[in-house]
């Protein structure tokens, strides 16, 4: 089993709200609470070390701007990030 089948569970009433040429949001609960989930897919066209590499870098800036945002007052909370290599 993969680690992203492992996390597929953990977010329960899944409701796909968008999707965009490089991720799909969903809204739905993690452990109880309301949640809004990003998920990035790989792109076919693009090597695939390349593209692990792009999916990585910006989901680390990503969690890096949410991680500013909080501290600036702004209430989003992050409870998982990951980068599968």
């Amino acid at each position: 089993m993969s680690r992203a089948e492992c996390h597929e569970g953990l977010l329960r009433d899944k409701v796909l709200l968008k999707q965009g040429a490089e991720a799909r949001l969903y809204s739905g609960i993690f452990f109880g609470r309301p949640t809004i989930a990003k998920e990035r897919f790989s792109k076919s066209y693009r090597h695939p070390v390349l593209d692990r590499s792009l999916t990585v870098r910006r989901t680390r800036a990503e969690v890096k701007c949410i991680q500013r945002c909080r501290a600036n007052g702004h209430y989003q909370f992050l409870f998982l990030a990951e980068c599968y290599l």
